[in-house]
Formats: C-alpha cells, structure tokens, sequence
C-alpha cells in the first residue's frame, strides 16, 4: 500500500513556479488513530485543548469510540510538496464527503487532529504545563509536514499537520457513510490549483 511519505520521496528537481499546475495523489494512508472519547476534533494546533464555542478555530463530531484511519493527498509543484488534504474516518467505513461545516482559519502551527473528549478536560485543568507543552510544539525544531506529539497526562497521541502554503483558511467537510457521520475532512488545496509564491 502507498503511503504520502512514498509519494514526497518522488519530488521532481526543478524549482516550482508562480502558476504551475501541481500534480494531486489518490488518497493516501497514514495509519490509524484511536478516538475514545466520543468526539473527534480538527483545530488549529495552537489553540489545541479548546473546544465547542470556545474558540472558532475548530470543528468537532460526535463519533463512536474505535479505531479512525488517517489519510492524506499530497501535490508536486516540481520539488516542492505539499499536503492537499487530510480526512479522519472510522475504520470499515467507506467514507463520501458530506456537507461543509465550516472553516478554520489557521495562522500558526497548522491544524490537529484530536480525541477532544479524553484531553479537553485534563488540558484546562492542568493548564501551566499544557502552555509549557504548546510553546515547545509550536516553537520547537521540527519543520515536518506531519507530526505527532503526547499529551502524556491521558497518554494521548495527537497527530498534526502542516498543510496547504501555510497562514490562510481552510474548509472542513462531513464525511459521511451509510447516512452516518463517520469522519472529518478538510481541503487545503482544491484540485487544479495553481501554485502562488
């Protein structure tokens, strides 16, 4: 099975330029999370904790606890690669894009994907090393497209994205299967896309 790291091994060598179509991946596998606290969550990371009318820099849905299957598309513009997409769907649904929720605007650190219901409550209580614990996420040395980091109170894995060309505002969808909300999904580079630096 092809994942999105064996597609960024294939970048082209030549630069990319201002208006050059990008070439989009199917569907890619990034393996599984697990999501035990009813609700999965994308957010900007670096408002990660928040949740409902907290803030507007996420989308949450109710979901059934289990394992989610994680999938990305990426584009090539030449030698520069870049995330498209990334949906989140419970394992053993087939999974169609429903209705647009909304949309995050993301300004730093790009967006996670969070078990919202087994951390909210940990991360407001134990607020000094939650903010500890986000400034070395968001200011460390990583400069990967994706990263996972522990919320080591719950033991709970957060896997995060770096996606589209960076500060801008992205949609997120349903996904939906066998009139079912199984999962999220959220564009950052619509197909057919240009590049624009």
């Amino acid at each position: 099975m092809k994942t999105i790291a064996d597609f960024f091994t294939k970048l082209g060598k030549r630069e990319p330029r201002v208006g050059q179509k990008g070439v989009f991946s199917t569907w890619l596998s990034c393996g599984t999370v697990p999501i035990i606290g009813g609700a999965l969550q994308f957010v900007e990371l670096r408002v990660l904790g928040l949740r409902g009318e907290e803030e507007h820099e996420c989308v949450e849905v109710p979901v059934e606890p289990g394992q989610f299957v994680v999938e990305f598309r990426g584009v090539k513009y030449g030698c520069d690669g870049r995330i498209a997409a990334m949906r989140v769907f419970a394992v053993g649904a087939t999974p169609k894009r429903g209705k647009k929720l909304k949309e995050i605007p993301v300004d730093l650190g790009g967006i996670a994907v969070v078990d919202i219901g087994a951390v909210h409550q940990s991360m407001k209580e134990k607020q000094a090393i939650h903010e500890k614990w986000m400034e070395k996420i968001l200011y460390g040395d990583d400069e990967s497209l994706i990263g996972v980091c522990v919320w080591r109170p719950t033991k709970t894995e957060i896997l995060y994205v770096d996606g589209g060309f960076g500060d801008g505002t992205y949609p997120v969808y349903q996904l939906v299967s066998a009139r079912k909300v199984v999962g999220l999904e959220i564009e950052f580079i619509s197909e057919g896309e240009v590049y624009p630096l």
